[in-house]
């Protein structure tokens, strides 16, 4: 899915109304595959470690995908520049309500031609993630760390079934699911929402960064 979802943003020739379909679907798609990563973790975790490293592998586990989301705040910044610092007839533009009617032909050029470096630099690593798992990804250790490691487990449909009759399962994915989603969605344009009080797209992400960096860190420390 995220292969996908990812190649979907990588067409640059297509018309502006097209790739913005193409974009939000394939955002969608790369959407779907986060509850499956998510819960991937403490069932690795159960697999590959004894009792007493399951709680640290899984906080590690789960956190590790923070560390690309902190990255990911340096890394769109060195590569697409701020639209609100770019000079338009000798004066840097910080509206960016109307930052595009500003733009001369080349500096909106440049910026589509950054953003899709962009797409290419993330399909790259998805792509190269995809083949190493394709290539070598056991499914369990040959020998199991402990005895619940071996113990058997429900088929997929079976606890599928179970847990969508379960309240107690519909309120905490609607806890997680309302708390995360505002973050996810707040923070992935924290430029935008920081731009109405002169922060530029750098310090921007450099705060993402560090907040990031610092929750992964305090949440395996607290995991020890």
């Amino acid at each position: 899915m995220e292969f996908v979802g990812s190649g979907l943003r990588c067409f640059p020739q297509l018309n502006n109304d097209v790739q913005t379909w193409m974009i939000h679907l394939g955002q969608f798609i790369t959407g779907l595959g986060g509850p499956v990563a998510m819960a991937a973790p403490p069932l690795v975790s159960a697999a590959w470690f004894p009792p007493e490293q399951r709680t640290t592998a899984t906080a590690i586990s789960s956190l590790a995908c923070y560390c690309g989301t902190a990255l990911s705040f340096l890394i769109g910044p060195a590569i697409v520049p701020d639209a609100g610092t770019l000079i338009v007839n000798g004066t840097a533009h910080n509206d960016y309500v109307n930052i595009r009617r500003n733009l001369t032909d080349s500096q909106l050029q440049h910026l589509k031609n950054s953003v899709m470096l962009l797409m290419y630099v993330e399909i790259g690593i998805v792509t190269f993630t995809l083949i190493c798992v394709l290539i070598y990804f056991p499914k369990k250790p040959r020998h199991p760390p402990s005895i619940t490691a071996a113990t058997g487990r429900l088929e997929f449909n079976i606890g599928l079934k179970k847990v969508v009759r379960s309240k107690q399962f519909w309120l905490l994915v609607l806890i997680y699911g309302v708390g995360t989603g505002i973050y996810g969605g707040w923070c992935s344009v924290l430029d935008l929402n920081l731009s109405e009080f002169g922060v530029t797209q750098e310090t921007a992400g450099y705060l993402g960064f560090w907040a990031v960096l610092a929750g992964a860190v305090s949440g395996i420390s607290l995991s020890m």
